[in-house]
């Protein structure tokens, strides 16, 4: 909080304030991904705004309802916030002004989007991103292996099974373990040749049904978000040691509560189909107690 408010005064995006308005204050995560607002768009535009709502002025009359508390004082924004009721409608109807009569060139059918290619057909990998793993060498330390884990891992939603692929590459990352053996290899390998064939996944429609498919094995399990029999995104979890020994059940059990939870944003209030090879999942609608540990 404070590193921002420094950064917000240095830049004069914010300037210290004595009016009698005072509003709290909210951090919020930026969302690195725009992909499930992009279903059925046939033409795509890409620009670059450095914290766009601040390249507008607020009208000096209206500073004053923009003040915030902190623990360090009262400040007031100079330029237009983020989170005000209009702010969304005012700063896309300057925009329309401005590149109108620009659309034409504007306008595409493939966009690169944070190494991603978005289309009509749905997001890929950037194939740049994909060379780059493709002619990454074999790591020697720990810092390496991080690099390589952090490149991959950023994709992980294209890769099936991904958790279960990297679990032994993730254990050498832990102070003290990094041994890189054979199976380590195989391993590394195996994630590369991962990420030579991944799948262009469907942007998610709220208008259509989800599905998701589970599944779990000894040591991890894996789940798919489905729509009109296209993959949206892939989830693994590698198991824990304590849950590596339950009863099969239990662990199907886990993979659709934990696949769920994952996907919440895309489920919630909405119907939706599990597919699970485990049969006897269904019986669990037909108890009346059921111990709550996922």
């Amino acid at each position: 909080m404070e590193k921002l408010v420094g950064e917000m005064l240095t830049s004069r995006v914010i300037r210290p304030s004595v009016n009698p308005y005072s509003s709290p204050i909210l951090l919020v995560k930026k969302k690195d991904e725009l992909f499930d607002e992009l279903s059925g768009a046939p033409l795509f535009t890409k620009i670059d705004l450095k914290s766009d709502y601040h390249q507008i002025r607020m009208a000096e009359e209206d500073v004053k309802k923009t003040a915030f508390r902190t623990h360090k004082g009262l400040y007031e924004f100079s330029v237009m916030p983020f989170g005000l009721t209009n702010a969304p409608a005012t700063f896309q109807s300057l925009m329309n002004a401005i590149f109108k009569p620009y659309l034409r060139s504007f306008g595409k059918t493939r966009v690169d989007y944070l190494g991603h290619v978005i289309t009509g057909n749905g997001a890929e990998v950037d194939p740049e991103k994909i060379r780059l793993i493709a002619e990454w060498p074999k790591p020697t330390n720990v810092w390496e292996t991080r690099g390589f884990l952090g490149v991959t891992g950023y994709y992980h939603k294209f890769v099936h099974q991904y958790g279960a692929i990297v679990a032994l590459l993730t254990q050498l990352l832990k102070k003290g373990s990094f041994k890189w053996s054979e199976e380590a290899n195989e391993a590394f390998e195996k994630l590369k040749k991962a990420m030579m064939s991944l799948p262009v996944l469907a942007l998610p429609n709220f208008d259509q049904p989800f599905e998701i498919e589970t599944n779990a094995s000894g040591f991890g399990i894996g789940a798919v978000l489905i729509q009109a029999k296209r993959p949206i995104a892939f989830y693994s979890h590698t198991l824990a040691m304590r849950d590596k020994g339950r009863p099969v059940y239990e662990r199907e059990l886990m993979a659709v509560v934990l696949a769920v939870q994952r996907r919440r944003p895309y489920l919630l209030g909405a119907k939706f189909i599990v597919r699970t090879d485990q049969k006897s999942l269904k019986f669990l609608l037909e108890q009346r107690v059921i111990q709550p540990q996922y």
